[in-house]
């Protein structure tokens, strides 16, 4: 099971970027249940929160990817600054308005496309545009990052980043009433800098288990998968239970701060680049394929929401959710999203006045 390829492209990081990306459309399309508790047959919600709960490592793991390309690159902090930001400028503006503009005539928000443009360096426009502002934030503290990694260890690095996630957990443990207030938590102050204090562990950590990865074999990649499994599904059964218990939806145990999504982000990611490790021989097969889906991986994540929501309001999303079992629904939903928004996202590169939104 060795492919080292360093210092050139690796299909595997790839492989998990697109699993990433389907399992962050899997939320969207399963959580139009999930806060359905109490309305919809406990089967359908249940199937739904099976969905979710194992694919809320997603977004962490694009943290971890995104650790391991960036930080390990040896160009200079202007050299960075004029590729990074100079890419994702663009559809930061482009996608603050779309979106803006989206909510206030699709979606029939009350707030005026003037407020929310106005108020847009400091919130987003439409809820997964987070995302954006979290990669500016990245980008600026980049050379931050690497100028300390060059003084300290990758082990070293990866004991700080176990410690950093650790101590985001009274956060999470802070929402359970029992507890709440009552615990030394860090003070969220909703500004940008808090992407870096919730994300940045995963980022570094992205970068420290570089080396480990190329150290995978069967055995341990089966063992990570397991513990990511058991990890998920105590999500799955946590939130069931704390959903029952109060006669509504609880999401607690889906929050980032979650020791379970920590652990299960860490070593899905780990199972995952072992996995495409595994089958590395089938991937090269579809190299070509495969390296297209990925290069449209963040136009997908800025337009597969508008899709999402058109597939289900005006075509056919709704009726498999609600009248069809969710177990045949969601899937189906998923891959429609999935394939509609590649496909916009793919030719849209093609075609230079709209390329760079994407």
């Amino acid at each position: 099971m060795k492919h080292d390829i360093k210092n050139t492209y690796d299909i595997r990081y790839d492989f998990v970027r697109i699993v990433s990306m389907i399992l962050i459309i899997a939320i969207h399309v399963s959580s139009t249940l999930v806060v359905d508790f109490g309305e919809i047959p406990m089967m359908d919600w249940n199937i739904a929160n099976f969905v979710d709960s194992f694919s809320r490592m997603a977004v962490n793991i694009f943290f971890l990817i995104s650790g391991a390309l960036l930080l390990a690159k040896d160009d200079g902090i202007v050299s960075f600054y004029s590729k990074r930001l100079s890419k994702i400028i663009i559809p930061f503006i482009f996608w603050t308005t779309f979106y803006t503009v989206w909510g206030k005539y699709y979606k029939q928000y009350e707030m005026s496309i003037k407020e929310t443009l106005k108020g847009a360096y400091k919130f987003q426009s439409y809820y997964h545009l987070w995302f954006l502002y979290a990669i500016i934030m990245f980008y600026l503290f980049t050379p931050l990052f690497k100028m300390i990694l060059k003084h300290i260890s990758k082990k070293w690095a990866v004991g700080i980043c176990i410690l950093w996630l650790i101590a985001l957990t009274p956060n999470f443990l802070d929402k359970f009433s029992m507890l709440e207030g009552k615990l030394p938590i860090i003070k969220w102050s909703y500004t940008n800098f808090d992407y870096i204090v919730e994300y940045g562990a995963y980022y570094v950590l992205g970068y420290a288990l570089v080396d480990y990865l190329h150290k995978l074999d069967k055995r341990k990649t089966t063992i990570f998968g397991i513990i990511t499994f058991i990890s998920n599904f105590i999500i799955f059964i946590g939130t069931s239970f704390l959903s029952i218990k109060s006669g509504v939806f609880q999401g607690k145990l889906y929050y980032s701060p979650s020791i379970f999504v920590a652990i299960s982000s860490v070593t899905g990611y780990i199972f995952l680049y072992g996995f495409s490790d595994i089958i590395y021989e089938r991937l090269e097969k579809r190299k070509n394929l495969i390296s297209k889906v990925s290069y449209c991986s963040l136009g997908v994540y800025l337009i597969h929401i508008c899709v999402l929501e058109v597939l289900k309001n005006q075509f056919f999303g709704e009726k498999l959710l609600y009248s069809v079992t969710p177990i045949i629904g969601i899937p189906i939903l998923i891959a429609a999203t999935l394939v509609v928004s590649t496909t916009i996202v793919y030719f849209g590169k093609k075609v230079p006045l709209i390329k760079h939104i994407f």
